[in-house]
């Protein structure tokens, strides 16, 4: 699981997120939704605060469910990979390169039918791969489009991969903005996917790492039972199997395309002067209109229960409820903050009788479902003296007790900490941009939503809430335990 952060920063943040949003009503930049001729949407939210500097983020998905059957990861693999240019920025002789590139394409494709996997091949049969590799490298310089957006200059741009979504995100002074406008746009049309094959490999790695985790284990299981049909639930073979260049630059375009994206722009500019420069430059695409992925739902209502055995002794439990249909963003932000990351929050302080134990809790989970999740998770890694039934017992009680246990304070702090969250988290522009192409996308929230504008959810509505939710069973169980 990722790190916690230090107690003492969790609590500041708790105490300036809840001053934030009691002090006054919430006010940010005002956000406006903008289409340019070729469908590419625009969020800009000017700031006449700050200096001519605009933070301009591009958010594209990656979940797996929009992956081809076989090889999932492909759409994360071709946003990484994107970064090394385009047949414009990088390519010596783009003719040359393109065949170079199928050339190398041909034999590697060839090179896995006779001998497997690349960790398999023979020191023989790597020495004939290479001669078709370095030909590729000495026709394109991977760096070339990063160097070009430098030189602007703007900043160097950064990959944040968040709940399913990849956003490419930089920094330029304002009246360097349509230079900036243009290597974005030919970035979409023109992506060469110099490194995509090692890339690949990479990608792949991670996820089937990530995947066999202990908690990527139970977080598969409650997606598998939850959401049939869900690829995420599904495994990632580390081994991963030859994709062709032509069919990742294929996937690129379908995830990179104006239907698919969204940009942000938040900063120091002209609004009207923007999106005339935006509608200059994002006229029209070349990439193929791809079909738009259907939200991930959930399966029919019933309890499920299942139990993966553990080969090093890590025990867990994973516990999931069905959000409610009618609970908003910023409520389900509320119901999470009495259970954990706040210093009343119920779930540390279950979680001190099992001893050396992780305890969590996600919402929505996935970000992309419609409605998702809460999902409770336990873990204790390694063999200990922690027994994995009786923590899934004491946990279930404890949660079914829990709106017993809610004081008024607990309910009105938690809705007022969710909000003032979302004020903290978006308070400097450049966070705002990457906030909103994740909140915007991942989750389906709109601009206000995803900056903690409106109106605080009362103590009586999060306490209705967190009767609702966990007054019933959860409707998934994963137990994670010794194999027997």
């Amino acid at each position: 699981m990722e790190p916690r952060e230090s107690t003492v920063r969790i609590h500041l943040q708790i105490a300036l997120g809840a001053a934030l949003s009691v002090a006054a009503p919430a006010q940010g930049p005002a956000v406006e939704a903008f289409t340019t001729p070729d469908g590419s949407r625009f969020l800009l939210a000017p700031d006449p605060s700050a200096p001519p500097l605009v933070h301009w983020a591009v958010g594209a998905a990656h979940a797996s469910d929009l992956d081809p059957p076989g090889a999932l990861g492909l759409s994360r693999s071709v946003l990484r990979a994107s970064l090394g240019g385009t047949w414009q920025h990088g390519s010596l002789d783009a003719a040359a390169e393109a065949k170079t590139l199928e050339a190398l394409d041909q034999l590697l494709a060839q090179t896995w039918r006779d001998h497997g996997h690349p960790d398999e091949w023979p020191a023989e049969v790597r020495a004939r791969v290479e001669p078709a590799r370095d030909a590729v490298r000495a026709l394109g310089d991977p760096t070339a489009w990063r160097r070009a957006i430098v030189s602007i200059p703007a900043t160097e741009p950064i990959v944040v991969e968040e709940g399913g979504i990849t956003v490419l995100a930089t920094s330029v002074a304002t009246r360097s903005l349509p230079r900036l406008a243009t290597l974005l746009l030919d970035w979409r049309e023109n992506v060469t996917l110099r490194s995509f094959h090692d890339v690949w490999q990479e990608t792949v790695a991670d996820l089937a790492a990530s995947g066999s985790s202990p908690v990527g284990r139970m977080r598969r299981e409650v997606l598998g039972t939850a959401f049939l049909g869900s690829a995420a639930a599904r495994d990632v073979d580390p081994r991963a199997s030859f994709v062709p260049s032509a069919e990742a630059r294929q996937q690129f375009a379908r995830v990179a395309h104006p239907l698919r994206t969204v940009h942000v722009l938040a900063g120091g500019f002209d609004p009207e002067a923007v999106k005339g420069l935006l509608t200059k430059v994002f006229r029209f695409t070349m990439l193929p209109t791809p079909a738009l992925p259907a939200a991930v739902r959930p399966a029919e209502a019933r309890q499920r229960r299942s139990v993966l055995p553990s080969a090093d002794g890590d025990r867990g439990i994973a516990l999931a409820w069905a959000i409610p249909a009618d609970a908003t963003p910023v409520e389900i932000d509320a119901v999470a903050a009495l259970l954990d990351g706040t210093t009343f929050s119920f779930l540390p302080r279950w979680a001190t009788a099992f001893g050396e134990v992780t305890i969590g809790v996600h919402a929505p989970f996935p970000r992309n479902a419609r409605p998702g999740l809460i999902l409770v998770e336990a873990l204790a890694e390694g063999s200990g003296s922690t027994d994995v039934r009786a923590m899934e017992q004491s946990l279930v009680e404890h949660m079914a007790g829990l709106p017993g246990q809610l004081k008024d304070y607990q309910c009105k702090q938690s809705g007022e900490i969710a909000v003032g969250r979302r004020v903290l988290a978006t308070s400097d522009d450049s966070d705002l941009a990457i906030s909103l192409a994740i909140g915007t996308l991942a989750e389906g929230r709109s601009p206000a939503q995803v900056m903690g504008l409106g109106d605080t959810p009362s103590s009586a509505r999060v306490r209705q809430l967190a009767e609702r939710i966990f007054g019933t069973h959860p409707g998934t169980i994963v137990v994670l335990g010794p194999a027997q």
